[in-house]
């Protein structure tokens, strides 16, 4: 188990190739095709968190390396609520 101070985000939450059952944890409107760790972490910094790059692999993916974000939060805020504003900001930082 992966223990950080802060949120731990992977780029399969973001993924819309991947199904709710293979770790997608925002609505495939909001989801991105094959984002990476350094996506995550550049869109992320855009809404002003602080956040920290890591190697690994999301345990349902286990095969696949794709590195994690650790998110700290300023001001109290749900992870799900930073999902969804990660997964709006990622959507922006797609099409620049």
């Amino acid at each position: 188990m992966i223990k950080k101070e802060g949120y731990i985000l992977w780029p399969a939450y973001f993924d819309s190739k991947n199904s709710l059952s293979q770790g997608r944890r925002v609505a495939a409107s909001r989801a991105v095709p094959r984002p990476s760790a350094e996506v995550l972490m550049e869109a992320c910094k855009r809404l002003g968190f602080d956040v920290e790059l890591h190697e690994g692999a999301h345990p349902r993916a286990w095969h696949l390396k794709t590195g994690y974000v650790v998110v700290k939060t300023r001001q109290k805020i749900s992870k799900q609520a930073l999902i969804k504003l990660v997964g709006e900001e990622l959507r922006k930082v797609g099409k620049t």
